[in-house]
C-alpha cells in the first residue's frame, strides 16, 4: 500500500523546496528503472523519468513524478526485505492519500489495526507514526497523492467535514474505482515521459483527492449497525476483517486464486450464511462484489503496466473470457479495458459517472 516517507529534495526546506516548486516540474528523460512497478513492458531496459525528488530509506524508495503548489504524486516501494517492517514510521510534514496496489496492515500507533488492499485508500495526517505489517510478497506499493493544506481544507468544506487539524477525521475510505484507473494511467505515461499537459494532470490529480475523500466521508456517515452487545459489534467487526484479508491474500498483482465460499467461512469460522450477513452489514457491499472490485482493480494495474492481452489478463484474475472480463470492468469504469491502453478516457468526467 502505501505511505510515502515524504521528503524534500535535499538541502532544502520545506520552504524552499514549495518556493522552488512555484510551477508545475517534471524532469527529462533518463533510464531511471523504477524496478518496482507491476509486471513492466521491458524489465530489462526501461526508459524511464527521474523523478523529482527520490528518497531512498532502509531499502525502500518515495519517488516524487510530479508537483504543483496544489499537490504531489508519488510512488511508493517498500520491499518484503525492508528494514521498515520492524521499526516505526513516519509520514511527513504533508497530508498524504495512498492508493494501495498491494495488501498489508497498518498499525497505527498501536491504536488502529486496518488491513490495505487495491479496494482501500489510506489516509495520513502530517507527521503521523505508523507501523506496517507484511501481507504480500510484493511487499507495500502504492500511489500517493499529497495535497496542500489550502487544497485538502476546500475538499474538506466541500465534504462537510472539520477543517481544524490539517487532517481528514477518518484513516481508512472505499477506493474509487476510477481514481484507481487514472493514478495507473496517469503514473504510466509519466514514467514513459510521455505525459498529459500539466494541466490535465493536475487537474486529475485534484480530482482524485477530492473524490476518494468525498467517498470516504459518506462512507463515514453509513450507520453502522446497533448491537446490543459490544463484545458482539467486535467479533462481527473481525470477521469482516478477517474475511477482507483472506481475500486481499488471494488476489496478487499478477494473478487470483479462487476462492469458494465455504472455504472462505471455514477460515474466519463461522457459517457462509452468518458470513454474508455479517460481512454486508459490516462493508455495505456483498463479499462476491468486494472480490469482483478486488480483483478489477488489481487487474487496473497490469492493464496499465503491462502489455499482457487483456484475455491473458482476464484469466489471470478469474474472468472466463474477454468479453466477461469487459462486461464487468466496464460495469465498475464506464470504459472498455482497452481504453485505458489506448485512449485518456479515464481521465475524462463520463468516467467518473
Amino acid at each position: 500500500m502505501m505511505h510515502p516517507i515524504y521528503n524534500y529534495p535535499e538541502g532544502l526546506s520545506a520552504h524552499e523546496a514549495d518556493s522552488k516548486s512555484h510551477n508545475a516540474h517534471r524532469t527529462q528523460t533518463n533510464n531511471a528503472h523504477l524496478a518496482f512497478l507491476p509486471s513492466p513492458t521491458k524489465p530489462d531496459s526501461l526508459e524511464r523519468v527521474q523523478p523529482i525528488v527520490v528518497h531512498n530509506k532502509q531499502n525502500a524508495t518515495s519517488r516524487i513524478i510530479f508537483e504543483s503548489p496544489d499537490i504531489r504524486f508519488g510512488l511508493w516501494e517498500c520491499p518484503p526485505e525492508s528494514q521498515l517492517w520492524s521499526i516505526e514510521n513516519t509520514i511527513g510534514p504533508a497530508p498524504v492519500i495512498a492508493l494501495p496496489w498491494t495488501a498489508v496492515v497498518i498499525d497505527r500507533n498501536n491504536r488502529s489495526r486496518s488491513l490495505m488492499d487495491p479496494n482501500s485508500v489510506a489516509y495520513y495526517c502530517p507527521n503521523e507514526l505508523y507501523k506496517r505489517q507484511l501481507a504480500s510478497t510484493k511487499g507495500d506499493l502504492c500511489g500517493f497523492v499529497s495535497p496542500s493544506l489550502p487544497l485538502l481544507t476546500t475538499i474538506l468544506e466541500e465534504a462537510g467535514l472539520d477543517t481544524t487539524n490539517n487532517s481528514t477525521p477518518f484513516k481508512v475510505g472505499p477506493a474509487v474505482s476510477w481514481a484507481t484507473a487514472a493514478h495507473h494511467k496517469l503514473a504510466r505515461l509519466i514514467t514513459d515521459n510521455n505525459p498529459p499537459p500539466d494541466l490535465v494532470t493536475e487537474s486529475v490529480l485534484i480530482e482524485i483527492a477530492r473524490e476518494t475523500i468525498l467517498a470516504a466521508a459518506s462512507n463515514s456517515r453509513r450507520k453502522p449497525r446497533q448491537y446490543r452487545s459490544g463484545s458482539t459489534a467486535r467479533a462481527h467487526t473481525d470477521i469482516a476483517n478477517r474475511t477482507r484479508e483472506v481475500l486481499a491474500r488471494s488476489v496478487s498483482d499478477t494473478a487470483a486464486e479462487q476462492v469458494r465460499l465455504e472455504d472462505l467461512s471455514r477460515q474466519v469460522h463461522v457459517s457462509t450464511y452468518h458470513l454474508c450477513r455479517i460481512f454486508k452489514q459490516q462493508t455495505g457491499e456483498s463479499i462476491a462484489q468486494h472480490y469482483l472490485r478486488l480483483r478489477l482493480r488489481t487487474a487496473a494495474a497490469r492493464l496499465a503496466w503491462s502489455d499482457h492481452t487483456i484475455t491473458s489478463i482476464a484469466h489471470d484474475f478469474g474472468f472466463a473470457n474477454h468479453a466477461h472480463f469487459t462486461t464487468a470492468w466496464k460495469a465498475e469504469f464506464g470504459y472498455p479495458p482497452s481504453a485505458l491502453r489506448s485512449t485518456d478516457m479515464c481521465f475524462n468526467d463520463r468516467a467518473r459517472n
